[in-house]
């Protein structure tokens, strides 16, 4: 019984077993991650579809700017687009559980949506 304790106790506590349990809980994670999406997708792209183009390059601008300084002046002009234009999207896809607000940052409610946009753009 002794022998039983110790070789338990050797295992859970070898660090060579947790860094195993680690690393393979590690590679899970994006092959789930992945799988998700994949699961989601026609879902995400039948709600792409839906938006319309300032809509769509609202979602791009939040993603390319992590939802910061959406309204400075360098960004509005590296992305081409009114502050006006940008706000009226920005409160529709707000509206349409798409972003939402979080300080003065912007951000996507749904990670996995942020993720499937990412690859397709």
């Amino acid at each position: 019984i002794l022998f039983i304790y110790f070789s338990l106790f050797f295992f859970f506590n070898d660090t060579a077993t947790t860094e195993i349990y680690t690393l393979s809980l590690h590679d899970a994670l994006p092959i789930s991650r992945k799988r998700l999406i994949e699961s989601q997708s026609a879902e995400f792209l039948s709600r792409w579809e839906k938006l319309n183009a300032s809509q769509k390059h609202a979602l791009e601008i939040v993603l390319k700017t992590r939802g910061e300084s959406l309204f400075g002046k360098e960004n509005l002009s590296r992305f081409n687009i009114a502050a006006s234009t940008l706000k009226k999207a920005l409160t529709q896809l707000q509206r349409f559980g798409f972003l939402e607000q979080q300080g003065k940052q912007v951000t996507f409610q749904n990670v996995f949506f942020k993720h499937w946009l990412t690859a397709m753009l």
